[in-house]
């Protein structure tokens, strides 16, 4: 059987290792609007030096899994998609942050929960080609 990744997949990829990118450079480049955000909490110092990298980690593990059509990226894809769930929630519920514009809302529905979401959907999908 081919293992097709499809380009759905393939862009999915690519933005989550441009996401370990920024995860991993999350203790250089942090401030106090651009610290890791861990289950709804904006995290700084040390905290944010383990989190983010570890979870840049995490990122790439499950890019080469969709790169590769691994059998583990399905849990990985499905696990990941209910962190940034929940990790949405818990941040609209806990920012103080003036309300982000339309335009952003938008986009981070049809990105942020679409990509992740949408790549764990897919790879159910072709679960019978996953090695």
């Amino acid at each position: 059987m081919e293992r097709k990744r499809g380009w759905f997949l393939t862009i999915a990829a690519l933005l989550f290792a441009l996401l370990a990118v920024s995860n991993f450079l999350k203790p250089v480049l942090a401030s106090a609007n651009t610290g890791f955000v861990f289950f709804g909490h904006r995290l700084s110092g040390v905290p944010n030096a383990v989190l983010g990298p570890l979870f840049g980690l995490i990122l790439v593990a499950y890019v080469i899994a969709i790169w590769q059509m691994r059998r583990f990226a399905l849990p990985l894809g499905w696990a990941y998609a209910a962190y940034v769930v929940a990790n949405m929630v818990l941040f609209s519920m806990h920012t103080t942050d003036k309300p982000p514009s339309p335009a952003f809302v938008v986009a981070t529905l049809v990105v942020g929960l679409g990509v992740p979401i949408g790549s764990a959907i897919v790879l159910t999908q072709k679960r019978a080609q996953l090695t």
